[in-house]
């Protein structure tokens, strides 16, 4: 920073100098900077051609490569260097070749298999199925026989008019129930679709298909009714927990034996303190009998 001032000194010689030196502070750090690339790309350069020489060597019998590491010393390594680097820009691409060659020729018998592979693991609905139902003559009851097709489909191998049979035996029992196309037949079409196609019940789907559940119970049974035993769990875990947590702070009792129970003896009794009148009166004590449960309260 100060030779960097003096550049601009009034006096022509110290300016001069000044700028001199700089001058040559820059040039000192130039080379330098070349020189250390230098040497880093030369050690890049040596080391890609030791990761070469392996690789040739390797794919040699055993006596050429005993000859090759007798000739190749590290000066003439050193000194070959020059030579390899052209070389070595190419060999990626020659690398690449064998691997593309053998994904090319790959066996079209395990592109079949994958292919097959999908065709196994394909849902089945009406339209795969090309199943045909006799028409209702209502355009709804048909769309909502399908969906119960589809839905009493998913995972099972049984014949297409079992399935189309049992759709049409739900659907009609449903229709029975109110006699209309109504709201409320189209929400439980829907509840009964999204339940008869969960994965995790099978069991619901078993029992319509092998006649344990008659259409005419099946349309009657609530959501809760219809769920796989996973989710009753689930649904019964989510309402204990709320239930307690809408419980209320309830009075701490303690257990004593000071009071003795006047119906069966026992001493065993539990009790907690509230206030039930004014502030200034004395607190209410109530008494519970773990033995006989009698219960009693004084002041």
């Amino acid at each position: 920073m100060a030779v960097g001032k003096l550049r601009n000194d009034k006096n022509e010689k110290i300016s001069k100098l000044a700028k001199s030196i700089v001058q040559k502070w820059k040039k000192n750090v130039t080379e330098a900077a070349a020189i250390k690339k230098k040497k880093l790309f030369n050690c890049y350069n040596l080391r890609q051609y030791l990761f070469l020489l392996e690789i040739a060597s390797s794919d040699k019998p055993k006596d050429d490569t005993k000859n090759a590491n007798k000739s190749n010393s590290p000066t003439q390594t050193i000194n070959s260097l020059e030579k390899v680097q052209t070389s070595s820009s190419n060999s990626p691409k020659l690398k690449s070749q064998p691997e593309t060659n053998s994904s090319a020729n790959a066996p079209e018998n395990l592109r079949k298999n994958s292919d097959s592979n999908i065709n196994v693991n394909k849902t089945r609905t009406f339209a795969s199925d090309n199943a045909t139902i006799q028409s209702t003559g209502d355009k709804s009851r048909d769309k909502c026989i399908e969906m119960l097709y589809n839905a009493l489909a998913v995972d099972t191998d049984a014949e297409t008019d079992l399935i189309v049979e049992k759709a049409m035996e739900l659907e009609q029992a449903e229709f029975n129930k109110f006699n209309a196309v109504n709201p409320t037949y189209k929400a439980d079409i829907r509840s009964f679709y999204l339940n008869l196609k969960d994965l995790k019940n099978p069991n619901l789907r078993l029992a319509i298909m092998e006649g344990t559940i008659q259409p005419n119970d099946f349309v009657l049974m609530s959501p809760e009714d219809m769920a796989s035993e996973e989710r009753k769990k689930l649904d019964d875990k989510i309402m204990k927990e709320n239930l307690f947590k809408a419980q209320g702070a309830g009075p701490q009792e303690a257990e004593t034996d000071m009071f003795r129970c006047s119906k069966c003896g026992s001493r065993k009794c539990r009790y907690f303190q509230m206030q039930t009148r004014s502030a200034d009166e004395p607190m209410t004590t109530f008494v519970n009998c773990t033995n006989c449960g009698k219960r009693w309260k004084f002041c």
